[in-house]
């Protein structure tokens, strides 16, 4: 029987908090890296960045692009013989680097149960006292969502948290950006005019998401419920913003096409998230056997947004005033804890997997640029 040594640090303990439990059974045999259709194209190893996590080596994990780079489609998890299920360890990792990508490590706060706790009951209370100074009348006799919380407190509130989600989103690119140039980058690798081609690339895989259809275990399901919430979510912000910019231009907007752009949208979040809280309950395809409660939480608060967002529309056009006012609230309170923790959750993954596609392609092409110049042959 082999006897497996891993070195014990403070930094590899956390990454088996945050998930990583098969960490420890990893004898570096680089089935992983073998069967990931990625690795080719990224020229990436699992093992290498498991490696990194068994010897402790913090600042190399920190810079490395791999774990933003996995599907976890599932085929290397299945092909290890030792059972360690290494996407579930690129997840882990991945929660990591959220961490430690946010300003002052605030991340850590949302992936600390007792923390999560805390925090998400802080919120509550904060919105309640909010809705309790601020409300104004309900009308029984019909519902009136704007009598009983003014469109211009949702308005500038939503301003003040756009902003602060727009920073915070900033900040942390430029952290993991800090980070990540260490392993080295092309000069001027900010500069997009410069690498158009790579950043549209990356861009292109943002909306559509292609590289899911490598995986040859990914069901065409899983990747249209992926794809479903990301363009739900998206036609939801798209939607809701057209009223705002309106508003700042001047410029009235008519109320029915953000209406029916919100309602295909929902439907589409709606598919999403029902699809993955239903795989993880089943638990039987490799990526949904184990779940964190990040993730979990994730899909919680998109499937209440969603889901109380029809709810308004039924208790609306049906005239039950005092079950639109009591879910109107309830939705703004799921709506703002989604996008004010976005930028320190899973959420996040959603800026930082394209730009980590973007800095990859930057730094293939510059290789294979350098071997050409000086060998002429390409990687």
């Amino acid at each position: 029987m082999a006897l497996i040594v891993i070195p014990r640090s403070r930094f590899s303990d956390e990454i088996v908090k945050l998930g990583g439990t098969g960490l420890i059974k990893c004898y570096q045999c680089g089935a992983c890296t073998a069967t990931c259709p990625m690795s080719e194209e990224y020229n990436m190893s699992f093992r290498k960045t498991i490696k990194y996590v068994q010897l402790g080596l913090q600042d190399e994990v920190l810079t490395d692009l791999t774990p933003w780079l996995c599907y976890y489609c599932g085929e290397c998890s299945e092909a290890c013989p030792r059972q360690a299920d290494p996407g579930e360890v690129m997840m882990a990792v991945r929660r990591y680097q959220t961490i430690y990508y946010s300003w002052n490590k605030i991340a850590r706060f949302f992936y600390s149960k007792s923390a999560l706790v805390f925090i998400l009951s802080i919120f509550t209370i904060f919105q309640l006292a909010m809705f309790y100074m601020f409300h104004g009348p309900m009308i029984n006799e019909y519902p009136d969502i704007y009598s009983f919380i003014s469109y211009d407190l949702i308005h500038y509130a939503g301003i003040v948290a756009g902003v602060f989600i727009v920073l915070s989103a900033i900040i942390n690119i430029s952290i993991m950006y800090n980070y990540v140039k260490r392993s080295g980058l092309p000069n001027n690798s900010l500069n997009i005019g410069k690498h158009a081609k790579e950043f549209v690339t990356a861009l292109k895989e943002a909306l559509l998401q292609q590289r899911f259809n490598k995986c040859s275990n990914t069901s065409k399901l899983r990747y249209i419920a992926h794809l479903s919430l990301f363009w739900g979510f998206l036609g939801l912000f798209i939607a809701t913003s057209l009223h705002y910019i309106g508003d700042i231009l001047s410029i009235h907007v008519d109320v029915i096409y953000p209406r029916i752009l919100g309602i295909l949208s929902g439907v589409l979040l709606m598919y999403g998230s029902l699809y993955f809280i239903y795989k993880r309950l089943e638990k039987k395809e490799t990526y949904a056997k184990y779940g964190h409660f990040s993730d979990w939480l994730f899909l919680i608060l998109l499937f209440m947004t969603g889901l109380t967002g029809f709810l308004i529309d039924i208790f609306l056009y049906t005239g039950m005033a005092f079950a639109t006012y009591i879910t109107y609230a309830i939705h703004l309170m799921f709506t703002f804890d989604l996008l004010i923790t976005a930028p320190f959750t899973k959420f996040a993954h959603a800026i930082f997997r394209p730009f980590a596609l973007y800095l990859v392609r930057l730094k293939t092409a510059d290789i294979t640029m350098k071997h050409e110049s000086v060998g002429g042959w390409k990687l």
